[in-house]
């Protein structure tokens, strides 16, 4: 078990942050029950009253569930090898910038998904992550946002681990919670370090700003993660090709 733990903690490291929007540290194990669809609290979306997002990508608007596995046009690693990160044009990203850093995702529960995704790639990525402004780029506008952007400045980089030979393979997903402004991603990764191997769950809070999912920025914490038995309840999402 303490060699579990110690993979673990090298796998999630990558996943720290700043004060402010707080750090993406380990918490209690998620229920893993057989839903994946969206929280009953989340409000239906109207096709029509749909906000496309910064660079035009419109939201499918037709459901705030998502139980299957949306199309993946492909799997890449571009400029980055520890964890890939999906792309499909009806999704996102659709800003993707010669350094690497990727934006712009649908505004429906599939966008959430692939944003959540992506921003999982990027802050594994020491190449991106040592450019403050790549950092507060995936932040949402919230109360505790000057905040952690000032903190981030004056770090000088982002906080990446140090572990080089730990990777992250997705293995499915659960949408906790959807609405036209906020969204709660549960990706499933088989994490390995040092050998050994270890299931995580890691949970993105997301909130719809400027025309894009970025990561919500207020009191609580945007990303929690833990250590989890199985990936029983997750929809199966795996790279392929």
């Amino acid at each position: 078990m303490r060699r579990r733990t110690i993979t673990a903690l090298l796998l999630l490291a990558p996943l720290a942050l700043t004060s402010g929007c707080g750090w993406g540290g380990p918490a209690a194990a998620p229920s893993t029950g057989s839903s994946t669809s969206a929280s009953h609290s989340s409000t239906s979306t109207d096709a029509t009253s749909v906000q496309p997002s910064v660079c035009g990508l419109p939201g499918s608007g037709d459901s705030t569930t998502l139980t299957t596995a949306p199309h993946v046009d492909e799997w890449r690693y571009e400029n980055q090898t520890l964890w890939p990160y999906p792309y499909a044009k009806s999704y996102g990203p659709g800003v993707v910038k010669d350094d690497g850093m990727r934006s712009c995702f649908s505004h429906d529960p599939q966008g959430a998904l692939f944003a959540a995704a992506n921003i999982a790639a990027m802050t594994t990525d020491q190449n991106l992550m040592s450019d403050p402004e790549h950092a507060i780029s995936l932040f949402g506008k919230g109360s505790q946002y000057d905040r952690t952007a000032a903190k981030i400045r004056q770090l000088g980089s982002f906080p990446v681990g140090s572990a080089s030979d730990s990777r992250g393979t997705s293995a499915g997903f659960r949408i906790l919670d959807f609405t036209d402004s906020e969204a709660t991603v549960d990706l499933g990764f088989v994490g390995t370090s040092a050998g050994q191997s270890v299931d995580l769950s890691i949970v993105y809070h997301l909130v719809w700003s400027d025309g894009d999912w970025k990561l919500r920025c207020e009191k609580d914490i945007p990303i929690t993660s833990a250590v989890i038995p199985s990936f029983t309840g997750y929809t199966e999402w795996k790279v392929s090709g």
